[in-house]
């Protein structure tokens, strides 16, 4: 993951957890807007909502972030999750995460079982 994509996904993180009610849209060009006039960088507001929901957000599981930033963006977002990222994210955390309808609810507890 590039630095940029990193930072990209800690300000989507951070909106996410600013915003009440629905949550932005990080597919959005308003939204990217916002990240401009903040970070700057060379690539439009256009560019990077293309890229956010082509690349950058079906790629998630693969984010360098802590597993509590990758689980707030899939569950504020509705993010869909195919079983081969739960395993990746519960091998790259050493975790067991309960999913539903391929959706992550959260992390399964030692003292939970799920049938």
């Amino acid at each position: 993951m590039r630095r940029e994509e990193r930072t990209m996904l800690k300000f989507i993180n951070s909106e996410l957890h600013r915003k009440f009610g629905k949550a932005p849209s990080p597919t959005s060009v308003r939204f990217w807007q916002k990240f401009v006039a903040v970070h700057g960088g060379d690539r439009t507001p256009e560019d990077l909502a293309q890229h956010s929901e082509r690349y950058l957000l079906p790629r998630l599981y693969e984010a360098d972030l802590p597993l509590s930033d990758i689980l707030n963006i899939y569950g504020k977002l509705d993010i869909k999750v195919d079983p081969t990222a739960v395993k990746k994210i519960e091998k790259k955390f050493s975790t067991k995460l309960r999913v539903l309808d391929n959706r992550i609810l959260g992390v399964q507890s030692e003292n939970t079982t799920f049938e």
